[in-house]
């Protein structure tokens, strides 16, 4: 072949691939953008700053739809119009689907679980299976046992704040909270929990106090863990990297290089597949106490015959690691508020104590959570909730054209849908409080008036879209806003918390692709009455 055929043999194929990377990260017409001379675009910005932070900035910048280029990796379209997320994710749901970027981050360690399965049959069947754990009227049934592990983290944090003189009374609560959360998942999937608050609790007991705990000026203990609840956390860790890095394939590969990595996947699964076991074992025999109790009864084999063994085992796991560590996460962020908010504590605790009785050994009702006896309870949580922005971004990927705000967005493209910015830069005005800006902690936006002319809670009043929106929201919501509502309630009534230079100082973090604060250490007293005259626990 001459010479100038095969020049031209050899660089159609570079053309064409040139001509596709031109189409797919070449800005979109209408759409603003950062506009620079670096060929990678907007990738240095993301990796020095937390996406959802850089997204808000953006947005800040150049108005409620734009776009963030990523050079060869291709462009973001950017959408925070309250308008258009509630009209694309739940009108026009069936024109996206989650993002194959986050569904290949959780691929290679949960390929069968919903969060990795595109929008399809397969999708649909393991939501169903998994609806009835977070029904009301099962969930009622577990009511007892949060309320248990409630009263064991305030047994816990009463303990901690006698032992922390050292630190001037503040203390870790992260890994607690962890404990907690994780707890309260497997009494709802199993029955039965892991003692991870109860071993906690047992070390405290048996704690050298003469010996100092005392790290960066906060108490810290390494209490001791269950080896299954190790792997869990690892597990759940590596893909939070996976996540995070932009190429998952890479990451998972290097993990899998490790003994410690592949330890926990598998330590993980053994744990699942033996809980499984037990109850397909058991089948319906004996008291229905947990979801898997429940699924026996109604499917032969423990489980719908469409869903393969693997994929159970996916979905359940999807539920520990996903669960656990969101729950966590907002406790964090209600801990740091009302920490920064006396005023609203002592509000809350005044409002809580004219209408709960608290007692030695905390319990609260799903009614009472689900029902308006305590708006103000709703009104810090939903707001708590708003201006965390823990997982504020709703990621899909187009998948036919469609116009957004009147800009044509072509099939393919990558959408991300800031829920958690519309929410917190778009609330309305409170009526007469001209200077309480959107982006303020303040509870009372969510209050409104009955006809009696006392405070009720109003959902309505914000468009806030804490646990994602449309098909691909989070299922175990139910379950989170029931933790959230029963901790903040005993622990209201219990305790005050008082200002620490952590709280001050704290900064964001990702974890999993949840927007945290670190380094969370608090400082409790007990209240002794309805105004603010406290003394040490």
């Amino acid at each position: 072949m001459p010479p100038i055929l095969l020049l031209i043999t050899g660089a159609v194929p570079l053309v064409l691939l040139a001509k596709h990377w031109w189409t797919k990260s070449a800005p979109l017409p209408g759409l603003p953008y950062n506009k620079s001379p670096n060929p990678l675009g907007d990738i240095i910005g993301l990796f020095t700053t937390p996406p959802v932070d850089y997204f808000s900035q953006h947005v800040l910048k150049h108005g409620k739809i734009s776009q963030v280029l990523l050079g060869p990796l291709g462009r973001l379209i950017l959408v925070a119009d309250a308008k258009e997320i509630e009209e694309n994710l739940l009108k026009q749901a069936q024109n996206f689907d989650k993002a194959g970027f986050v569904r290949a981050a959780f691929f290679c360690a949960l390929p069968e679980g919903t969060v990795s399965l595109p929008t399809n049959e397969q999708w649909k069947l393991h939501r169903r299976m998994m609806a009835p754990s977070m029904s009301p009227a099962f969930l009622a049934t577990r009511m007892n046992r949060i309320s248990a592990n409630v009263q064991k983290l305030l047994d816990i944090w009463a303990l901690k704040s006698n032992f922390s003189l050292q630190s001037n009374g503040v203390f870790e609560c992260d890994d607690d909270l962890e404990r907690f959360s994780m707890d309260n998942i497997l009494e709802v999937l199993f029955g039965e929990n892991m003692h991870c608050l109860g071993s906690t609790y047992d070390y405290l007991l048996g704690l050298d106090v003469s010996a100092s705990h005392t790290t960066g000026g906060v108490f810290k203990i390494d209490a001791p863990t269950p080896q299954t609840y190790q792997s869990l956390r690892y597990f759940l860790k590596g893909m939070g990297k996976a996540l995070a890095s932009g190429s998952a394939q890479l990451v998972y590969f290097r993990l899998n290089l490790t003994p410690s990595w592949r330890s926990a996947r598998r330590g993980s699964y053994r744990f699942v597949a033996a809980k499984l076991g037990e109850h397909q074992e058991h089948g319906n025999a004996g008291p229905q106490d947990s979801y898997l109790d429940r699924l026996s009864a109604r499917y032969p084999g423990g489980r719908p015959k469409d869903v393969s063994p693997t994929g159970f085992q996916d979905e359940i796991l999807t539920y520990i690691v996903g669960g656990a560590d969101s729950t966590a996460t907002v406790i964090c962020w209600m801990l740091r508020y009302l920490t920064l908010h006396p005023q609203v504590q002592i509000r809350l605790h005044d409002d809580l104590s004219a209408a709960f009785q608290m007692t030695d050994k905390f319990s609260v009702s799903i009614e009472d959570l689900q029902g308006p006896r305590f708006p103000y309870l709703d009104a810090v949580i939903h707001e708590t909730l708003r201006l965390s922005n823990v997982s504020g971004i709703s990621p899909r990927d187009a998948l036919r054209d469609v116009a957004i705000a009147g800009v044509h967005i072509p099939r393919g493209s990558k959408v991300l849908f800031l829920t958690g910015h519309s929410a917190i830069h778009d609330a309305p005005p409170v009526e007469g409080k001209n200077d309480i800006a959107s982006s303020t902690f303040y509870p009372e936006r969510w209050l409104v008036k009955d006809p009696s002319g006392a405070d009720a809670f109003d959902l309505n009043s914000v468009a806030s879209w804490p646990f994602g929106y449309g098909p691909r929201g989070c299922p175990g919501q139910r379950l989170a806003f029931l933790e959230l509502k029963a901790l903040l309630l005993a622990f209201s009534l219990t305790f005050y918390l008082e200002e620490t230079q952590e709280t001050k100082t704290s900064h964001v973090e990702m974890s999993l692709n949840l927007r945290k604060p670190s380094g969370v250490g608090i400082k409790v007293r007990k209240w002794s009455g309805p105004k603010l005259e406290l003394q040490k626990v």
